[in-house]
């Protein structure tokens, strides 16, 4: 929801609160029958306070570039859910990268994903 309403949050990635209102319409249209509170303006604000800082965080790290660069990498197929998959037929291919590349932020993106990146990555 937030994705289709990025222009409104202009570079400071901070919406108005009649959109956090849309947006908790749109949850608890989408999710009736959701276990948990019905959520509400500010439940989706306070959300939304929360995963901005990782986004914000992952823009100004290397993260969010590393997963770009592997992303990009010729012989890999990422998931946001398993990474890289290194298997063992890609794992010197991989290793030199890592050493060429200088990235130890590489290795924890082996094997695992990152689940939320498509989603961080539309909104950047």
């Amino acid at each position: 929801f937030l994705a289709t309403h990025k222009a409104e949050a202009g570079d400071s990635v901070t919406f108005k609160n009649s959109v956090y209102s849309d947006a908790s319409k749109h949850l608890n249209t989408l999710y009736p029958t959701h276990r948990g509170a019905a959520k509400s303006q500010s439940s989706c604000k306070t959300k939304w306070n929360n995963m901005s800082f990782i986004i914000i965080y992952l823009s100004t790290t290397k993260s969010y570039n590393v997963i770009k660069d592997i992303r990009s990498l010729s012989g890999f197929t990422w998931s946001d859910e398993h990474g890289a998959g290194v298997t063992p037929e890609t794992s010197g291919t991989w290793d030199a990268h890592a050493r060429v590349r200088v990235h130890p932020l590489l290795k924890p993106f082996t094997h695992k994903g990152f689940p939320h990146f498509t989603a961080v990555e539309a909104l950047m």
